[in-house]
């Protein structure tokens, strides 16, 4: 037997309150556990057994919210957590117990060990990824700490708990608590409420679409298997209207009304006049060859040949479901799940397993393929650009690792002492490269928060904007090694507005919005690429519980 979880804030505050442990009196109540073999005087045993008292009742109405809160963000999709956890209530009944035993044993509250232990066993445990971590740690700090025992402490930022209550007290003031939940109560912004409703609304229109698809896919079989009459009757109409054509006319004629009978034939044909021709590799490593001193030739040549190799794949599989339609050729499973994903707007796995990782639909999916294209045509033709648009990359590792490697090579420094410092500059694109070994790159958007160019910091997003594009940021490779002092070794952007942002948030990029990969052998996630120092006035556990992060890319 088993029970299902309460969904919402109110309502999982409200079971663990009425679930065991809690709904003991003798557990509720440590004061007789704290008096026993106490051998101080009776008056400052009752006055510091009602101290530890209250600081219990306190500290555990805080693990509950910690609890509800944690377990609700996943809501909000990838501003909550990069991967959903399924935190359950033996997490919660474990923390109960550890911070009941510490009161009682200690007669005080050990707040790093409670953080060590519920932020990196309890829940931590079951976090993979070093963002999400980080970011539960940071939650955690916010209820696990002195200042949850004042009374006007705002619990989820939104309800204040007096000192002394009861358990039927503290019932009534959590059924008091609003119904409707929102991204505040969790340090997100208002914006977090519309990221969840377009995720339900997303998953509900794919369910729709799913389901359509199978239906379609039954009526398109029945129409194979019926009779060659029904299936000529059909195509007459077509056919009248080129019956009185003769010769080479009439066969173009004929083309163009079957084209226009199957969508298949169609459809493919308009994604093929959309593609640019294969890259002449040749050419290429003859106009870039191999060079010690710049390794963004060979980068460039590696990025060439994965776009040929997909490039080359979308027009076979489009030019063998054309051949299919037509009935040239049989339909395999994989060009009949090519046809649906076509009609769908969907990627097709067949592409998926040799692109980029991407969340758009097809359209779109292909006019950013062009643009791609277009970016790497540029370059050959032309040179290295002065801004290099970082989205565009299929690897966007070995654009970073080249960097570092000219820097390291003509400074003569080993390229493991490196690291990159950033500055946020107030363009959005440069004809000239930077200068020293560092490097313009753009194309970046920031979800959660917004970029604030005329004090060159961070700041709260407008109401319903979600996305904002970033300026073009610098990258300068650095042998200088990071101090405790953050803001020590990042390019000062407030220096140029004499603004002193005081803290320096590490913002993680990531390649698409949905910030979720899988574990690589390097501990991190394939979606991650890397850290990026942004100014910030607000203290960064402020951006880090709103899940502020950078991307390469969007959806549509």
């Amino acid at each position: 037997m088993t029970s299902e979880l309460a969904a919402g804030l109110k309502s999982g505050i409200l079971q663990a309150y009425l679930d065991d442990p809690l709904s003991d009196p003798n557990f509720f109540d440590i004061t007789h556990d704290l008096l026993l073999g106490s051998s101080s005087t009776s008056s400052d045993v009752n006055g510091s057994a009602q101290e530890l008292q209250t600081a219990w009742e306190r500290l555990l109405l805080s693990l509950c919210f910690f609890h509800a809160v944690v377990s609700e963000r996943k809501s909000y999709g990838p501003i909550g957590w990069n991967i959903p956890y399924s935190f359950n209530q033996s997490d919660l009944k474990i923390s109960i117990h550890q911070l009941r035993e510490f009161i009682v044993e200690y007669r005080q509250v050990p707040y790093d060990a409670l953080t060590y232990l519920v932020g990196e066993s309890n829940y931590g445990g079951k976090v993979t990824d070093q963002r999400d971590r980080r970011c539960l740690l940071s939650i955690l700090k916010s209820y696990l700490n002195p200042t949850v025992l004042d009374s006007k402490y705002k619990f989820g930022n939104v309800a204040t708990f007096s000192q002394k209550l009861t358990y039927n007290e503290y019932l009534t003031s959590i059924k008091n608590l609003p119904d409707v939940q929102t991204a505040v109560m969790f340090d997100m912004h208002e914006n977090a409420d519309i990221a969840r409703e377009l995720k339900e609304t997303k998953s509900l229109i794919d369910n729709i679409t799913l389901v359509y698809g199978n239906q379609l896919r039954n009526e398109n079989s029945a129409t194979a298997n019926a009779p060659s009459e029904t299936r000529e009757n059909s195509r007459g109409s077509g056919q009248d209207m080129v019956g009185d054509l003769g010769g080479e006319t009439r066969l173009e004629a004929v083309k163009e009304a079957t084209e226009a009978e199957d969508p298949d034939i169609a459809m493919c044909t308009s994604l093929v006049h959309k593609l640019l021709p294969l890259f002449d590799m040749k050419m290429a490593k003859e106009k870039y060859p191999v060079k010690y001193s710049d390794s963004l030739n060979t980068v460039l040549v590696q990025e060439l040949q994965r776009y040929n190799n997909l490039n080359a794949e979308m027009r076979s599989s489009l030019d063998s479901l054309v051949k299919a339609s037509k009935g040239l050729i049989i339909l395999s499973s994989e060009l009949e799940d090519l046809s649906q994903s076509v009609r769908s707007n969907r990627i097709p796995q067949l592409w998926m397993d040799k692109s980029y990782p991407s969340l758009k639909s097809l359209s779109n999916y292909v006019d950013d393929l062009r643009e791609r294209l277009l970016f790497f045509q540029k370059w050959l033709d032309d040179g290295p650009p002065g801004t290099f648009w970082l989205s565009g990359f299929f690897f966007t590792q070995a654009f970073l690792t080249a960097c570092m490697q000219n820097y390291a090579r003509n400074n003569s420094c080993p390229i493991d002492t490196l690291h990159f410092q950033f500055k946020v500059t107030d363009k959005d694109s440069y004809e000239e490269g930077g200068s020293d070994g560092s490097v313009y790159v753009n194309g970046l958007f920031i979800n959660g928060c917004q970029w604030d160019r005329s004090s060159s910091t961070l700041k709260d997003s407008d109401p319903r904007v979600l996305f904002q594009k970033m300026p073009a940021i610098i990258l300068q490779p650095s042998g200088k090694q990071p101090t405790d002092n953050q803001d020590s070794h990042n390019l000062s952007n407030s220096a140029n507005h004499g603004i002193n942002s005081g803290h320096i948030y590490q913002c993680p990029l990531y390649r698409t919005a949905e910030r979720r990969g899988v574990l690589s052998t390097t501990g991190h996630s394939t979606n991650f690429l890397m850290m990026i120092d942004l100014p910030s006035e607000r203290e960064p556990s402020f951006w880090i519980n709103r899940g502020v992060a950078l991307v390469c890319q969007l959806e549509d």
